[in-house]
C-alpha cells in the first residue's frame, strides 16, 4: 500500500486504472481496486466504491462486488447522486438476479425511476441480458411489472434501505 499524506488524491485514479484494466488484466485490476478502496477512510463517502464493485464483478468476485456496491450506494446517497444510485442499483439488480429474482425486479424499478433510459456499458450488456432472461423465466409478466412498479415508487430512503437488505441477504447466502 502506498504511504501518502493525502491518499484521497490517488484513490480515484487508482480505481479508474483498475476499471480500465479489468478486461485485459483482471488479476492486476483486482489488486489495484483493492489498493484503492483500502485508502478510503472508514468515514469517507467516495464514488470509487462503484468502480470497485464493477471491477470485482467483472473478475468474478460476486461477494466482494456486492460489498463494494453496498458501500457505493451509501456513499452516493450521502453525496446526493440520485442518477448514479440508479445506475449502481441496476448493476446490483443484475448481480442478484439468479439468487433473488423478485428483489432484482424491485431493484430494476428503483433504477428505472432514477436513471431512465440508462445505457449499459458494453462490458455489462451480456450480464444484464443473462440476468433478465433468468428473471423473466421465473416471474410472470404481471408480477414482474408489479415488482418494478413497487421499486419505482420508492423514495431514495426506501430504495437505499431495500438495496442494503437485498445485498446483505445475497452476501449471507454466498457465505454459507
Amino acid at each position: 500500500m502506498r504511504r501518502l499524506g493525502n491518499p484521497h488524491l490517488v484513490v480515484n485514479q487508482t480505481a479508474f486504472a483498475a476499471f480500465a484494466l479489468a478486461d485485459r488484466e483482471p488479476e492486476r485490476a483486482l489488486l489495484l481496486v483493492r489498493e484503492a478502496v483500502a485508502l478510503i477512510r472508514p468515514d469517507e463517502h467516495n464514488q470509487s466504491w462503484a468502480m470497485a464493485g464493477d471491477v470485482a464483478a467483472r473478475v468474478g468476485e460476486l461477494g466482494e462486488a456486492l460489498v463494494y456496491f453496498d458501500r457505493a450506494i451509501e456513499s452516493l446517497y450521502w453525496l446526493a447522486q440520485h442518477v448514479t444510485i440508479g445506475i449502481v442499483i441496476s448493476r446490483v439488480s443484475d448481480l442478484v438476479a439468479v439468487h433473488e429474482p423478485q428483489a432484482a425486479a424491485v431493484l430494476a424499478g428503483i433504477s428505472d425511476a432514477r436513471a431512465p433510459e440508462f445505457s449499459h456499458a458494453p462490458h455489462t450488456v451480456a450480464a444484464h441480458e443473462r440476468a433478465w432472461a433468468h428473471v423473466e423465466s421465473v416471474l410472470d409478466p404481471a408480477r414482474l411489472r408489479a415488482l418494478r412498479s413497487d421499486g419505482a415508487a420508492m423514495t431514495d430512503d426506501e430504495a437505499v434501505a431495500y438495496a442494503h437488505v437485498v445485498i446483505g441477504r445475497v452476501i449471507a447466502e454466498l457465505e454459507t
